[in-house]
C-alpha cells in the first residue's frame, strides 16, 4: 500500500498528529520514511491499528466538519471558511462527474459506430454469399454434373505430350495448312 505523511495519516483515521505519536511511542503503530526522508506510516499499517480509513467514493479523505452549532438549533450561521471549502469540494465533484458522462457518451458512440460497422460488414458478406449462391445454381443448371461425364469431358479435354508432338510432325512435312488441302482437293 502507499506511505502517507502524518498529516495526511491523522486525516485518513481521524486522530490528532499527537496520538499517532503517542502510539509510535508505546509500540502500537510502526512508521517507515517517505522518499523525501521525512517519517511517514504505511496506510496497511493505519488500518490495521485503527480500522477502516475514512475516504469517501472518489477515493480523496474525508474532511470532519463541525458547524458549531447545536442539534436544536437548526438556523445557526456556518462557518464561511468551511462552507467555501464545501462549496468547492461540491464544485469538483460536480465536474468530475460531467467529465465521466461525457467519457461515457463518447464510448457509448463508438461502440454503436462499431456495432454499425460490423453490422455492414455482415450485410455485405451475405450479399455476397448470396450472389455465389445463385451463380452456383445457374452453372449448375446450365450444365448439370455427373461424374462419370465429367470424367469423360476431362479425358477428352487433356491431351498427352507423345500424341501433341506426333501431331505436330505429321502436320510439319506439310508446308501448308488447311487452305492449301482445299485448293488440292478442289484440283
Amino acid at each position: 500500500m502507499a506511505v502517507v505523511s502524518i498529516s495526511e495519516a491523522s486525516r485518513l483515521v481521524g486522530k490528532t498528529r499527537q496520538t499517532l505519536y503517542n502510539d509510535r511511542d508505546s509500540g502500537k503503530l510502526s512508521w517507515t520514511t517517505l522518499e523525501t526522508g521525512k517519517p511517514g506510516i504505511d496506510t496497511s499499517e493505519l488500518q490495521r491499528v485503527y480500522g477502516q480509513l475514512k475516504l469517501n467514493p472518489v477515493g480523496q479523505t474525508m474532511r470532519s466538519v463541525n458547524f458549531d452549532s447545536d442539534a436544536d438549533n437548526g438556523d445557526a450561521p456556518v462557518n464561511p471558511t468551511v462552507h467555501a471549502v464545501l462549496e468547492s469540494e461540491l464544485k469538483g465533484a460536480q465536474q468530475r462527474i460531467e467529465l465521466l458522462e461525457r467519457m461515457l457518451a463518447l464510448e457509448a458512440a463508438a461502440r454503436r459506430q462499431q456495432l454499425e460497422s460490423q453490422r455492414a460488414e455482415l450485410m455485405a458478406k451475405d450479399q455476397i454469399i448470396g450472389v455465389l449462391q445463385s451463380q452456383m445454381k445457374l452453372l449448375e443448371y446450365i450444365s448439370p454434373v455427373n461424374p462419370g461425364e465429367r470424367d469423360k469431358q476431362e479425358q477428352s479435354r487433356t491431351v498427352d505430350m507423345p500424341t501433341a508432338q506426333q501431331d505436330s510432325s505429321q502436320t510439319s512435312g506439310r508446308s501448308h495448312g488447311w487452305l492449301s488441302r482445299l485448293w488440292r482437293r478442289a484440283a
